[in-house]
């Protein structure tokens, strides 16, 4: 299970339509992070964005106004007898123990909310594949063990049927493409020796079929790489500094027979997050210098910066403090440009690279507005 809740600008905060733009160069080297403020480059959109708020059901937010309405028909239930998660209405879907937000998502053509991430989807939007896993007869739901087993499960979204379509040893699902479902093993063990790895698994057979080695792992890192991204022809994954063990570069394998490569370092990074893939392309997160970005990686070695995180006052131990705001969900991109949610605010990148804050609200995006 996971819900991840990931000084160089100041955004004022707002709604509506006086709302704060922020631009980045449209084309950086990956060693020199830079952005400005700039004029409004269009009026925002008049649209209804879905949106998951931290700690409550989803909804919907009305832009430009800025409102936001709860879904009751986005809360997603523990199920004690598959022991995943179920959505409330009737017919039920159900999904993974995945506390992230990146689910649910809103599915505009059944007006349904998913309990999957986005990557789960079929290519043509009608299905959604999940992995079920199994335990023990005798495990408890409040303290559930490793899994032991695995059920790969197909939704028919219009219908609701749901369809066992593998059975074996436990897979998590990192996403669906035209050739087939995309497969990593989850951790089982103290020290990962089963985890990791990439499969492929035909809808239609039901066997997976390996692709891929767990990424390298150089001694001094004590996490274990996986890969959880697909885009561009390619999984992706992060990879560990073997000085520090911190996370400071992005790994890529070519689903075409190519090798394993590290494709975007930043060895000055304290931190980096593989925050999901827009357009083929992988966004990272990178920390560095006291500073929190959103960077596109557009080739090798070669990165966009699309926004760097506002400054926003959060409180901890120590009392109030100032810090860079986090992402939140995976960014989403529509005919309006990407949408990026934070714990400051949600953002919209247009076509020509402006970057303006279109509400306070602090959640996930979680579907096309429309």
């Amino acid at each position: 299970m996971r819900r991840l809740w990931p000084v160089a600008l100041v955004v004022v905060a707002a709604c509506g339509t006086n709302v704060a733009q922020v631009t980045p160069k449209p084309s950086v080297a990956a060693s020199s992070p830079v952005a400005s403020a700039t004029p409004a480059a269009s009026l925002p959109p008049r649209c209804k964005l879905p949106f998951i708020e931290p700690s409550t059901a989803g909804g919907f937010l009305l832009l430009p106004e800025g409102t936001y309405t709860s879904d009751p028909g986005s809360n997603e239930t523990f199920d004690a007898t598959t022991k995943n998660l179920r959505s409330a209405p009737d017919p039920a879907f159900h999904g993974p123990q995945d506390y992230s937000l990146d689910q649910p998502v809103f599915d505009a053509r059944s007006s349904r909310w998913l309990p999957v991430p986005r990557s789960a989807l079929s290519p043509d939007g009608s299905r959604y594949v999940y992995s079920q896993y199994l335990y023990p007869p005798n495990a408890s739901v409040t303290s559930l063990p490793a899994p032991t087993g695995s059920l790969i499960r197909v939704v028919t979204i219009a219908t609701g049927e749901d369809k066992v379509i593998y059975q074996g040893p436990p897979y998590d699902v990192v996403g669906w493409k035209p050739e087939g479902v995309y497969l990593t093993r989850p951790c089982t063990d103290r020290n990962c020796r089963t985890g990791g790895g990439l499969w492929l698994l035909d809808p239609g057979r039901g066997v997976p079929q390996q692709l891929a080695a767990p990424p390298a792992q150089p001694s001094g890192v004590s996490w274990v790489p996986m890969w959880s991204a697909l885009g561009g022809g390619a999984a992706w994954a992060l990879g560990g500094d073997p000085s520090n063990g911190h996370a400071d570069r992005l790994l890529r394998h070519d689903l075409n027979g190519g090798a394993e490569s590290i494709w975007f370092s930043r060895p000055a990074s304290t931190w980096m997050s593989l925050l999901g893939i827009s357009s083929g392309v992988p966004i990272l997160v990178v920390t560095e210098n006291g500073s929190m970005g959103v960077w596109r990686i557009t080739a090798r070695d070669t990165a966009q910066i699309m926004m760097t995180m506002p400054i926003v006052q959060t409180s901890g131990p120590g009392g109030d403090q100032l810090a860079p705001a986090t992402p939140q969900g995976a960014p989403l991109e529509d005919r309006y440009g990407t949408w990026f949610g934070t714990n400051a605010g949600v953002f919209l990148q247009t076509s020509d690279g402006t970057v303006r804050k279109m509400s306070d609200r602090s959640g996930a995006v979680a579907g096309t507005c429309s």
